[in-house]
């Protein structure tokens, strides 16, 4: 048998369940509540909300989040249940889902994402969209995606790069309006303080420093919203104050 860990990125609210009387609600009587509230958790690791079983609850509890315990320990439908729902994860192999679920938990405990962050993340994210027609597969979807890239350049032309100039005949004059609401003024009074020393020059491997860790890219992570997009930048310096290695 495989040891389980419960996941720590998970929520859970306390909702009324109501019973459902049609002469009731034709009546126009209010439904009303069941004698017990149901548990609903909230899984990042899956995006979704779950009910949660009297009995799944008690099994979840009595699972750390911090270490390792044998499966062989609990009810085996009510621990199924949970690895679906993204509760608890397993330390066998698995299936791809099983393992998608605890590779996601092991990046979202090393990112330290913020948990409230994850969370509207992932329960808002589209989930179940696919944008191809029939039954095509990925190389179709790729063979398709070419074909109507070209035809746009076709018809439009290549994007304009980072920083392109575009000269008009037409221009429009912007009326410059001054504006004294709350809410300009508070812009108008934010300001930026840097502190500089003009006489002490830069050494290269200061600037080479500052622009390796504030533009450099370091590594490519799954766990972004953005992860598969791709961003040119186009950096300028003009160091006033430069000491070479020459």
């Amino acid at each position: 048998m495989g040891e389980l860990r419960r996941t720590a990125h998970a929520f859970f609210s306390l909702e009324d369940d109501y019973v459902l009387d049609a002469d009731s609600l034709l009546q126009g009587i209010p439904l009303t509540s069941s004698d017990e509230a149901r548990i609903v958790a909230m899984s990042v690791l899956t995006g979704e909300r779950h009910p949660i079983a009297r009995r799944e609850w008690e099994v979840l509890v009595a699972i750390p989040a911090d270490r390792w315990v044998q499966e062989d320990r609990f009810d085996p439908q009510a621990v199924k249940n949970l690895l679906d729902k993204g509760l608890i994860v397993g330390d066998g192999d698995g299936d791809g889902a099983g393992r998608e679920l605890r590779e996601r938990d092991a990046a979202l405990t090393a990112t330290a994402w913020h948990p409230y962050a994850s969370l509207y993340h992932y329960l808002t994210q589209w989930t179940g969209v696919d944008i191809r027609d029939g039954d095509g597969g990925d190389a179709e979807l790729a063979a398709e995606t070419a074909a109507g890239v070209r035809e746009l350049v076709a018809d439009h032309g290549l994007p304009p790069t980072e920083l392109p100039y575009v000269s008009s005949a037409h221009t429009v004059v912007l009326p410059g309006r001054s504006r004294s609401e709350p809410f300009y003024r508070t812009l108008m009074q934010r300001h930026t303080t840097r502190a500089f020393d003009p006489e002490r020059p830069m050494e290269l491997d200061d600037l080479d420093a500052v622009l390796r860790y504030v533009f450099g890219v370091h590594g490519y992570a799954r766990s972004s919203p953005t992860w598969r997009a791709s961003r040119p930048a186009c950096i300028t310096t003009t160091p006033g104050n430069m000491r070479s290695r020459s």
